[in-house]
């Protein structure tokens, strides 16, 4: 009887994959889900970024993206459904041609010729790593959405599918088969170039000696070679397509770029990280198909009795431990690839070598355990076989029990990733929009892709113009927006066809707000918002210019109020009752929640600075329970509470805070609304120059506590920075003037630099200079105080030597000369004045004590030394240090292009 026509092998892997696909169909995502965003977008033609990988996908996929807005979708995700059915089917078929002949015990049990199982259960095994793979939470998720996994794993089975077929059949058109259809999925999955020398192997063993035949390599390679040809398809795509400029062999090499990213690159940066989450995938997946492969030879000696069954014992707990090792990892412990992949790499080729290994652990076991050796003098006693006999039972339970679990661990999860919660918060993240076309912007790729997918579905025509605060840097990010969106060319074209810096960014945002309204899709912060304010309406934030006079923005209308409040009350009463448990269960529900959160927080914050505290506890205490990992809501809670008590407390001390807070926290989960948290957060604004929102920060810790000192020190020092000198010394008469207000040393020494400073930079350098004096009268030992004296007396005679008062400035620049001999600002401008005098030589030497005080050449003093020379007509000597100057300095400016002049002249011997 030929075994590989019978039930088991020819028809049982359909009716399984059958069981799959009507798995996947009844829990079919109707929408998208977020892994699948990048890819549905690229195919759909929504994102800025061409699709350059994956061309089988592509292709398969085409008639597909034919179909009209939401049909497209559900055509996409019923293509991952039928590709994950039939990587079921050849999985079952798969483990029914696996060798039963790799130990002793097996050949005493197996006769079939074919060393295939033979027993009566011989259906167990395909059956049960058919729906171990298939419930499997990794695979479920992309068999049920729009994802390209499914095709690359169903590609990488048949290759498995194909060497198994060999082994058995010993027909090389298998082999020709595997070598087509792995060419074509290199091109298709970066993955299985890493598993290439392994197949290679594989070959190599199955065939012997006879692998080394030139013929065979030599057919082996051209049929290779035709399914890499697949690589060109996409640049042929790209080349005929009217709707882009994107060359052939640039999207030949993006291709290759994003595989060798993946095989050459990140292995190594994330090492040694990523390379033991893939020694410890390989232990339960690689590691025992390996131990398949080797047909173990009977151990001398194995007929004596201990040595026989010692034998015997090592291979059979050897097996039974894989067996439940490699079934665990179906659940995702800590070791398993959805835990191990960095929330980006799903290891779906990882789980499938780990299906077919307990695929032929299982049938080992049941051969092994279920069945007694053919000759008589080899069988077991009764206790024995009753031992072995429980194994085997404990095993078809396990074959049960396993496929049940998962179904009751996973089935939540497979109903909240592929339920409506992303519909609906993509709805909620359109709702507020604008019927007119606007600019909406989000620095989460993600919603961009989702607001567009949402039109989609409602069949409706997406207007606006989806721009990535990510990406707008880059010139051919902007190129695409511009080749999308026509009306945007005379805009985008005044923006350098060059990578734009954060002022660059906001020039061109500035630009675009005065033709099109401009939208945020979530709450944010940074150089944008020094130009912007952020009115929101519910999960949109609507940009409005700041006035120049104004620092703080405006307050909100009883309307905007009204508006955002019920639409929070709709969002907390449609989703809040899915979390906190969704978000323990799906990492698609938590990112939703933290969404959530983070909107929920800001709108708390702007209800608590209406002094709406109630309300604000409500909305802080629902952030936390969307997501419970928002300490800044959680902070902001506690902080309402202890408002609502009538105390103005601190929940934290700022060395607490030190230890956490971060601006990334506040990316992650909105603003903070507490005093140490908002003093650290101001303070981290004015450092990075964001001086308007640390103005708005401190300015929020005075309206709860008037005479904080720390945050009017703060006030005045941001002020300065902004340079608003006359700001600055408003602020610093209304803390003196206010003996609530109690200052340290410090803070005095601070205000002092400030003030003074301050008078200075309006020129009026006698009261600048009063209120230092003042001060060293008060403080006449103090260091800090003789130090601002000497910054004053610099700064002092630099703005009079602009003024050309040349006599007071040096009479200022001898003093810090005279207690800071070699202070080399000191020199400098000394110099510069004795050269203004016509003082030469004392010019001159001065010029020559700061060169030899500084550690490197300078081309300021050269170019001071070289000007004297030439006054005093000493030629080579200028023309020497002229070309000093020219070695060190920069190249691009007027200065040097003059000195290029002039030191030509002076060496022609006619100088003008």
């Amino acid at each position: 009887m030929n075994t590989l026509r019978d039930f088991t092998h020819r028809l049982l892997p359909w009716v399984i994959a059958a069981i799959a696909l009507l798995v996947f169909l009844t829990t079919l995502n109707g929408w998208v889900t977020l892994p699948t965003l990048a890819l549905t977008a690229r195919l759909s033609g929504w994102d800025w970024q061409p699709l350059y990988t994956q061309p089988l996908h592509f292709l398969l996929t085409w008639p597909i993206r034919l179909l009209p807005g939401n049909l497209e979708l559900i055509g996409l995700n019923v293509f991952s459904a039928v590709c994950g059915a039939l990587t079921i089917a050849v999985l079952a078929r798969s483990v029914s041609l696996l060798p039963h002949d790799r130990t002793r015990e097996q050949r005493q049990r197996e006769p079939d010729e074919l060393s295939l199982l033979s027993i009566p259960l011989k259906w167990v095994p395909p059956v049960f790593a058919g729906l171990a793979l298939a419930l499997q939470l990794t695979f479920w998720e992309n068999a049920t959405s729009p994802s390209g996994e499914m095709l690359d794993l169903l590609l990488f089975a048949y290759a498995i599918r194909c060497l198994l077929e060999f082994r058995v059949s010993q027909n090389e058109n298998w082999l020709v088969k595997l070598a087509l259809f792995y060419g074509i999925g290199i091109t298709n999955n970066w993955a299985m170039i890493g598993f290439f020398p392994l197949f290679v192997i594989a070959v190599a063993w199955i065939k012997g000696l006879s692998f080394f035949n030139l013929r065979f390599i030599l057919r082996m390679i051209a049929f290779g070679l035709a399914g890499l040809s697949l690589y060109f398809l996409l640049p042929l795509v790209y080349v005929v397509s009217s709707q882009t400029d994107i060359g052939f062999f640039e999207a030949l090499r993006e291709n290759w770029r994003h595989q060798k990213t993946y095989i050459f690159i990140l292995p190594f940066i994330s090492a040694p990280t990523l390379r033991a989450h893939l020694f410890m995938l390989s232990l339960t997946s690689i590691i025992p198909i390996l131990l398949i492969g080797i047909r173990w030879r009977s151990f001398r000696g194995e007929t004596s009795a201990s040595g026989g069954m010692i034998t015997n014992l090592m291979f059979r707990v050897l097996h039974i431990a894989l067996f439940a090792i490699c079934a665990w990892v179906f659940f995702d412990p800590k070791f398993s690839g959805r835990l191990l992949g960095f929330g980006m790499l799903p290891f779906l080729t990882f789980y499938f070598l780990t299906a077919l290994s307990v695929g032929y652990l299982l049938g080992y076991i049941l051969l092994v355990f279920g069945k007694e050796p053919e000759r008589r003098w080899e069988k077991s006693g009764a206790a024995f076989t009753a031992i072995n006999r429980a194994i085997a039972g404990v095993a078809l339970l396990a074959a049960v029990a396993i496929p049940a679990g998962l179904i009751y661990k996973n089935w939540n999860s497979i109903r909240v990733t592929n339920g409506p919660l992303l519909a609906n918060y993509a709805n909620h993240l359109t709702q507020n929009l604008p019927a007119q076309k606007s600019i909406v912007l989000s620095d989460d790729p993600n919603q961009l892709m989702l607001i567009r997918a949402a039109h989609e579905k409602a069949g409706t025509p997406f207007l606006h113009v989806s721009l990535s605060t990510v990406e707008m840097g880059n010139p051919d990010y902007r190129a695409q927006l511009q080749q999308q969106h026509p009306e945007l060319a005379s805009l985008l074209e005044k923006a350098a066809k060059v990578t734009l810096t954060d002022v660059d960014k906001l020039i061109l945002l500035d630009l675009l707000g005065e033709n099109f309204p401009l939208y945020y899709l979530h709450p944010s912060f940074g150089y944008f918002f020094e130009r912007f304010y952020a009115v929101p309406h519910g999960m949109n934030y609507e940009l409005q210019k700041f006035t120049s006079a104004s620092l703080l923005p405006p307050p909100l209308s009883a309307e905007v109020i009204a508006v955002n409040e019920k639409f929070w009350a709709d969002v907390e009463s449609v989703a809040l009752s899915h979390f906190p448990d969704a978000s323990e269960i799906s990492l698609q529900a938590d990112w939703i929640g933290a969404s959530y959160s983070r909107g929920l927080n800001h709108w708390g914050v702007q209800m608590q600075k209406q002094n709406r505290l109630t309300e604000a506890g409500k909305h802080f205490t629902a952030a936390v329970a969307f997501n419970p990992d928002n300490n800044v809501a959680r902070i902001n809670a506690e902080f309402n509470e202890q408002l609502r008590a009538g105390k103005v407390e601190a929940v934290r001390t700022v060395e607490e805070l030190q230890k956490t807070l971060s601006i990334g926290a506040m990316n992650m989960h909105g603003p903070f609304d507490e005093p140490n948290a908002n003093l650290l957060i101001g303070q981290a604004f004015a450092v990075g120059n964001n001086l308007r929102q640390a103005v708005q920060y401190f300015s929020r810790i005075l309206d709860w506590t008037p005479n904080d000192s720390r945050a009017h020190v703060a006030m005045v020092m941001t002020y300065f920075d902004m340079q608003q000198p006359k700001m600055a010394l408003a602020q610093i008469q209304k803390i003196r003037n206010d003996p609530k207000i109690a200052l340290a040393e410090q803070q005095k020494l601070q205000l002092l630099r400030v003030e003074s400073l301050s008078y200075l930079i309006q020129k009026d350098i006698s009261t600048a200079e009063e209120v230092l004096l003042n001060a060293r009268k008060e403080l006449p030992k103090n260091e800090t105080v003789n130090a601002l004296l000497q910054e004053f007396n610099l700064q002092a005679a630099v703005i009079q030597i602009n003024d050309k008062q040349y006599a007071e400035a040096l009479e200022r620049l001898n003093a810090v000369l005279k207690a800071a001999p070699n202070n080399p600002h000191g020199l400098f401008n000394r110099a510069l004045v004795y050269l203004q005098m016509n003082r030469l030589d004392d010019a001159k030497l001065d010029y020559q004590k700061l060169e030899k005080a500084l550690t490197e050449r300078s081309h300021p003093v050269h170019y001071g030394l070289a000007e004297v020379a030439l006054r005093q007509n000493d030629i080579p000597e200028a023309i020497k240090q002229y070309q000093i100057y020219l070695e060190i300095a920069p190249k691009d400016t007027a200065e040097f292009k003059q000195v290029t002049d002039k030191l030509k002249e002076l060496q022609s011997g006619q100088p003008k």
